[in-house]
């Protein structure tokens, strides 16, 4: 998958023109080619790896809480767990903010 966005990502320099080049800087595309083709990998690689991991443990563990604790404290122990995700979301938000605009 690596090389082949490389090789897109190529193909794709190759049609710019000469004022794209004569704007950006040789080594900024270098360097963004390079850090960002391989940020892609890790996230598609690791990132979904880490996805179906976590996942398939919280599932498991929620059904092991029911099955051998009781399923009443269960439902007590996961009812904030709608509001942490909505915190969560609120404050990822909030520092793409400030990240983007400051």
């Amino acid at each position: 998958m690596e090389r082949q966005m490389r090789s897109k990502l190529f193909n794709h320099f190759m049609i710019m023109d000469r004022t794209f080049y004569q704007r950006h800087r040789t080594g900024d595309l270098m360097a963004h080619a390079t850090n960002d083709v391989s940020a892609i990998q890790n996230v598609a690689g690791d990132g979904v790896l880490t996805l179906v991991d976590s996942l398939i443990m919280g599932l498991s563990t929620m059904i092991a809480m029911i099955i051998f604790v009781d399923w009443r404290l269960t439902v007590i122990v996961l009812l904030p767990l709608p509001f942490l995700a909505l915190g969560a979301w609120k404050f990822w938000t909030i520092s793409i903010f400030y990240c983007l605009y400051f």
